[in-house]
This record gives structure tokens, sequence and C-alpha cells, in this order.
């Protein structure tokens, strides 16, 4: 569900629907909306880069009216 919800609303909106398409992150229809492009050969690990200016773009996205 959670994996829904990003790949289908969430994504679409931060980075736009074009370019979530065009990387092939939105799950087609035809699929029934499951992601097969898993590749074993590919390294998932993330760099401490990517992990901090997602951390620190991920907080920018809370406004200040959350308590």
């Amino acid at each position: 569900m959670y994996q829904h919800i990003i790949y289908l609303e969430y994504l679409p909106t931060v980075i736009g629907r074009k370019m979530a398409e065009a990387y092939g992150l939105i799950p087609s229809p035809g699929r029934g909306q499951f992601f097969n492009g898993y590749t074993k050969s590919l390294d998932p690990r993330l760099t401490n880069e990517f992990v901090v200016g997602a951390f620190r773009f991920g907080h920018s996205q809370i406004t200040g009216d959350v308590r």
C-alpha cells in the first residue's frame, strides 16, 4: 500500500508525471500496477550524499502547523 501511494501519487506530484513516466516509475495498469523491472546486477545501496539530500528535502515538505 505504501509503495502504491509513493509511486502513483507522491512521486508524480514531486517530480512531475512526465518525468516519472520517462524513468519508468509509474507502474502500468496492464501489468497489474506492479513493477517488474528488478535487476539482480544493480547495487541497491544508497550513497550518504543522496540520503542526506533526501532527508533535507523530506523535512522541507513539513509545514509549520504540524504539532
